[in-house]
């Protein structure tokens, strides 16, 4: 689409059929093609990219945006397919329906500039019924 994150208000969005008009739009990043993913905390929106492997982390007031290191497995190699993610406080956490597993990445590491890679700091397989994990 238009790569654009639009913001709108919970207020106005249910209060019957209506015109929605976005309370704030962020142009995505050139280089962040690929959105699969999106978690929010109280500063910025994380938007996971499924083919560089990384995430773009966007300032929610301005829309300046920091990329951070490219996202590796426990041991060091790549994902294959990232696809959802989350944040639980201190860590991203990232569903790679590739290798069905989910990942944990330090949320300060990932963006502290030191290195180009990061390795996930914990790793876990997915139920086998659970083959094509798209979210989190």
């Amino acid at each position: 689409g238009p790569n654009i994150i639009f913001r709108y208000s919970l207020s106005a969005a249910f209060p019957g059929p209506s015109t929605l008009n976005a309370a704030q739009e962020i142009t995505l990043d050139k280089d962040n093609k690929f959105a699969t993913g999106l978690a929010i905390d109280s500063t910025y929106l994380y938007v996971l990219d499924s083919d560089d492997h990384q995430f773009y982390r966007y300032e929610k007031t301005t829309g300046s945006v920091t990329v951070s290191k490219i996202l590796k497995d426990t041991g060091g190699n790549a994902l294959q397919n990232p696809a959802g993610t989350m944040l639980d406080g201190t860590s991203l956490w990232v569903a790679d329906n590739g290798t069905n597993k989910m990942y944990e990445y330090n949320l300060t590491e990932l963006f502290d500039g030191i290195g180009t890679t990061l390795n996930a700091a914990f790793e876990f397989a997915l139920d086998s019924n659970n083959s094509d994990a798209s979210g989190v």
